[in-house]
């Protein structure tokens, strides 16, 4: 009789176990890193609003647009409205729209072909989900 797949009494139901709780723990990793990147863009904008105003020493623009690479554009794109800043600075603006383009790209490439994934792993996680 084969082991069921997933359960207490069959090797695999352990082995669908950790493959399930490794895809969860990298699917809250990413959540954590870009809610993380999106809360140091809006900070990141703030503060170089703060320092623009007070004629001092701002950050660069190339470490904004990495923090927007990184994860953090929506983060940049709302802070720059509610504190409008950069908002006038063009080659500023179609850079940061150039890497929420790539962005885009790259999220819709990831749905289109996924991430390669083991079918056996797919059937695992799928019927720890439906119980």
């Amino acid at each position: 009789m084969a082991a069921p797949a997933c359960g207490g009494d069959g090797e695999g139901g352990g082995v669908a176990r950790l493959h399930a709780a490794d895809i969860l723990l990298r699917v809250l990793g990413i959540c954590c890193w870009l809610v993380a990147m999106n809360i140091l863009a809006i900070v990141a904008v703030h503060h170089d609003k703060r320092m623009a105003q007070q004629r001092r020493w701002r950050l660069s623009e190339r470490l904004l647009l990495l923090i927007a690479l990184l994860g953090g554009s929506p983060g940049m794109l709302v802070a720059r409205r509610r504190f409008r800043h950069k908002t006038r600075k063009q080659p500023f603006t179609a850079a940061l729209y150039a890497v929420c383009g790539l962005q885009v790209v790259a999220i819709a490439w990831l749905v289109l072909n996924g991430p390669t994934i083991p079918p056996a792993v797919l059937r695992q996680v799928s019927a720890l989900t439906s119980r």
